[in-house]
């Protein structure tokens, strides 16, 4: 008698996409945490339109590309370990480009209760 080892998709079909999202939800869920705080930008004598002229301007340098990749869960990996680089490399440039027009930061007051 010969005996033939299966492998795990042949004895338990649907596995392989099962483990594939909850690897996906699991990065989902460490990259939410790891969040900055939101911040409020202060400049002194500045204007709504100063502030939205400069804020665009910021935003556009501080774009960012980024790309990973790969096969199975090991690519998908990857690519949520770039974006999190690339978003975090362009949260950077945009504080450091805020900075140069001024701009000083703080972390942005607790939300208010609701009235009763």
């Amino acid at each position: 008698m010969r005996i033939i080892p299966l492998d795990e998709t042949h004895i338990r079909p649907g596995y392989r996409s099962w483990k594939r999202a909850v690897a996906v939800a699991l990065i989902a869920l460490a990259l939410g945490a790891c969040a900055p705080p939101p911040l409020v930008w202060n400049k002194t004598g500045m204007s709504q339109d100063e502030f939205a002229r400069d804020r665009y301007q910021c935003v556009k340098e501080s774009a960012t590309s980024w790309s990973g990749g790969g096969m199975g869960t090991m690519g998908l990996i990857m690519m949520a370990a770039a974006k999190g680089e690339a978003d975090r490399q362009a949260a950077r440039l945009y504080r450091l480009c805020m900075e140069a027009h001024g701009y000083q930061a703080s972390a942005a007051p607790a939300p208010a209760p609701p009235a009763p």
